[in-house]
């Protein structure tokens, strides 16, 4: 338990001036408390510590607690409240609020021009108080095991009673380090720590900027530290910013000594080699999360597509990086500017290593001629994925029709369709089709279009009344444009 004391002389005036911790750091306040903390307002008379003072009760808000008079002395009158239990208010019969739900309360003070009365004179002089609780959480990234050199983000939650910050240090909330023996580390730079919110030992957070990034360097002694969260504390013992009274939330971390350091990483997987890419295409591997590290680690990259890696939210580079425990790790790169052509590209993280090989599609423009004498004898045709369309290998290979259509998109839960031959009046159909020779024609689709996402469709033959045609339902949420060429296969 803390006991913050404000002490303020009444104002000439009758305006309610408040008595201000800080401009700087906690404007329009006069101070920071946490639960079960003693609250005391010291209130002296301009003209005298004989003249009469005494609060107004209650507050304009009437929904305050009220201070009690703890003593009445030369130096002032004093008052005062323990911030634990109820609070009643005046009403009859009063409204008992609980301490725990209150964070906010202010209590005005007024004087009177009347040397050694008892009673009140005439008003003259005035002053207000303004007391703000606070309470917050504190969590730490999840490696609480650091080596020289790595980093940990603070985290605030719940944060309740601090007054909107505007500037860049006022109303925040402090985070600093003790070590092992409860002295606060003063030390920054490459003996100490660093933060990423302050230059000095102390970083900060706040209710629109939550989080702060500690980084602990080589220098900083090996052992256990604690990270405290506390409320700029003027007024209470010890120092404003880094005083034990006024701790919030507090976590524990280790430095690990350089014996302790390991740099290899738990093994990882990039994903599965990939077949049919468009050429020249940026290819992102499955994400890392590196694990199994106490020490910082390289992060290097080899092989086809010019291979580039990104740490956390750095931008992608080609050249080697380093990367900490917990951290994330992104691994691309291109396809060959050639079809039918493969790429292989490796990551090494510390000496563990994973690959990938993507593989472009064959040339859709181009069908290859077989040798004469062979079985592959003559024109074959592929689509994007390489697979053969048509050919000599296809038994009789008779064209009978051939044309371009469109698959229509994908309406929401409804599938697009489209059913081939187009017929106008229900009878026309392809030619030379008759339902005697209906097993005897096929039909071959090309999709005109290399984008692996608009090739998702299904295709089945009809039967009955709608003997000799083909639907094709599309999956997908974009049109899928097509050639189409219907054979006679014997």
């Amino acid at each position: 338990m803390a006991t913050y004391t404000v002490t303020t002389n009444l104002s000439n005036n009758l305006n309610y001036d408040a008595e201000v911790i800080s401009s700087a750091h906690a404007p329009a306040t006069s101070c920071y408390f946490k639960q079960g903390d003693i609250i005391r307002a010291t209130v002296i008379h301009p003209s005298g510590s004989t003249y009469y003072v005494r609060p107004v009760l209650p507050d304009v808000n009437g929904a305050n607690p009220d201070p009690s008079v703890e003593s009445n002395e030369a130096s002032g009158y004093t008052y005062q409240l323990e911030w634990t239990g109820n609070f009643e208010n005046d009403d009859d019969p009063p409204v008992v609020t609980s301490s725990a739900s209150d964070y906010f309360t202010q209590w005005f003070f007024i004087g009177n021009t009347q040397a050694g009365s008892t009673m009140p004179g005439t008003a003259s002089h005035s002053k207000k108080a303004v007391f703000r609780k606070v309470s917050a959480s504190l969590g730490i990234s999840s490696s609480t095991m650091v080596a020289g050199g790595g980093t940990l983000t603070l985290t605030a939650s719940n944060i309740l009673g601090l007054a909107s910050s505007t500037g860049t240090t006022d109303h925040r909330l402090w985070v600093y380090l003790t070590e092992a023996s409860g002295n606060v580390v003063t030390t920054v730079g490459t003996n100490g720590v660093a933060w990423d919110s302050t230059s000095d030992h102390v970083g900060k957070v706040s209710p629109n900027d939550t989080s702060t990034v500690l980084t602990v360097h080589e220098g900083l002694p090996a052992g256990t530290y604690t990270v405290h969260l506390g409320h700029y504390g003027a007024g209470g013992s010890g120092n404003a910013f880094t005083g034990s009274d006024h701790r919030l939330a507090s976590v524990t971390f280790t430095k690990a000594s350089a014996e302790d350091d390991d740099t290899t990483p738990v093994g990882f997987n990039l994903g599965d080699d990939q077949t049919g890419l468009a050429t020249n295409q940026t290819y992102t591997t499955l994400q890392v999360t590196v694990t199994g590290i106490t020490a910082t680690t390289t992060v290097t990259t080899s092989g086809d597509g010019n291979p580039a890696v990104k740490v956390g939210n750095a931008e992608f580079t080609t050249g080697a990086t380093t990367v900490t425990n917990d951290q994330t790790v992104d691994f691309r790169f291109f396809s060959s500017g050639n079809y039918s052509t493969a790429h292989t590209a490796t990551l090494n993280i510390g000496g563990v290593t994973d690959s990938v090989t993507i593989t472009t599609g064959a040339d859709p423009d181009s069908p290859t001629e077989g040798a004469s004498g062979t079985a592959s004898y003559g024109i074959r045709v592929f689509n994007a994925s390489g697979n053969e369309t048509f050919g000599p290998n296809f038994k009789v290979p008779n064209l009978v029709a051939n044309g371009t259509a469109t698959i229509p998109a994908r309406d929401g839960a409804t599938y697009g369709s489209l059913v081939l031959p187009i017929q106008d009046d229900g009878d026309e159909t392809f030619e030379g089709f008759t339902s005697t020779n209906a097993d005897k024609i096929d039909i071959i689709v090309l999709v005109n279009s290399t984008n692996p996402a608009l090739q998702d469709y299904s295709m089945e033959r009809l039967s009955g009344n709608d003997n000799g045609k083909v639907k094709f339902t599309n999956l997908t949420y974009g049109d899928i444009p097509i050639d189409f060429y219907v054979v006679r296969t014997s």
